[in-house]
């Protein structure tokens, strides 16, 4: 075939027009990176230094994207459901979505369903909401020393007895207890909660999740909107007869399917270093005890 057939001509002429479009296309994708309206995939953290984080009652690859897109961020932290959710609340954290979120570097709050009603009372349903959450752990490989929260809703008649069993039910696994609660006066949580304390001083060890005030409740606010999270203070309303107050809820909007929350350390979470190396590390990962006597007449 001559070099100048009518083929090889249309071939040439299609040369420049695919390079054009290879052009165009780099100084698309590079355009998009540089955008300001681009999501930030690192962790996210707010202005006044604390980790954003959101929580959800469905699965992580199902929301992460959207979250993404949405809040303009990636959630350094995500809570899900580790027991008890699945045919009440939605579903249940499974080893696959576990080793998914890990490998996407989001630290896993884990989170065990309240029953609700006579199953919150008593030591004998304590103990065994306790070895329950364990198993559950245990059953995807969690380490030991990540957090395991009892989500104890405002209605919630939780009393000392059921607490102190279900904390030494979970740390005689070997994972760390805390408590998803309510410590505004009228709420059962944080009273029940300092109770025992007042009983077992080893409970105030507690890593604690604070589930009021939410000042943005009705609203739904990127990192970059978020309160300001101070120790142990208003907002945040954690007990204030001990307990390690570290995770705060600030808003169930539910945009997107996803609560939002604040935390000050993730040293209670599951994070990739642990599934990695079996322990824990980083700096960061250091947490802080509320002094008793702040907040003493706002909180129970």
């Amino acid at each position: 075939m001559s070099p100048h057939s009518p083929r090889r001509a249309a071939s040439i002429r299609r040369r420049p027009r695919a390079a054009v479009a290879l052009v165009l296309g780099l100084l698309a994708v590079i355009a998009y990176g540089l955008s300001p309206s681009h999501p930030d995939l690192s962790p996210a953290r707010t202005p006044s230094g604390q980790y954003w984080g959101v929580d959800s009652v469905a699965t992580v690859p199902s929301k992460l994207a959207a979250v993404q897109r949405d809040y303009d961020a990636t959630p350094a932290f995500w809570g899900r459901y580790l027991a008890d959710c699945t045919g009440r609340c939605g579903s249940d954290l499974g080893a696959s979505e576990a080793a998914t979120d890990l490998d996407e570097g989001i630290d896993l709050l884990l989170v065990v369903a309240d029953k609700g009603g006579s199953h919150d009372e008593g030591s004998a349903n304590g103990q065994a909401d306790g070895r329950e959450a364990a198993r559950a752990a245990h059953a995807l490989g969690v380490p030991a020393s990540v957090a395991i929260f009892k989500d104890l809703e405002q209605q919630s008649p939780a009393n000392a007895s059921y607490i102190t069993a279900w904390y030494d039910a979970v740390s005689g696994a070997g994972y760390e207890p805390g408590f998803y609660l309510n410590a505004l006066a009228g709420d059962n949580g944080g009273s029940a909660f300092c109770r025992a304390v007042r009983l077992q001083a080893r409970i105030g060890s507690s890593y604690l999740w604070a589930s009021e005030n939410e000042p943005t409740g009705g609203a739904s606010t990127p990192p970059r909107q978020a309160p300001a999270m101070t120790q142990g203070r208003w907002p945040a309303a954690f007990p204030s007869c001990g307990g390690r107050g570290d995770v705060w809820q600030y808003s169930e909007a539910d945009h997107g399917g996803v609560d939002e929350d604040l935390a000050v350390t993730l040293a209670p979470f599951w994070h990739r270093s642990l599934r990695q190396a079996g322990g824990s590390s980083s700096s960061d990962r250091t947490a802080w005890s509320i002094p008793a006597s702040v907040g003493a007449s706002r909180r129970t």
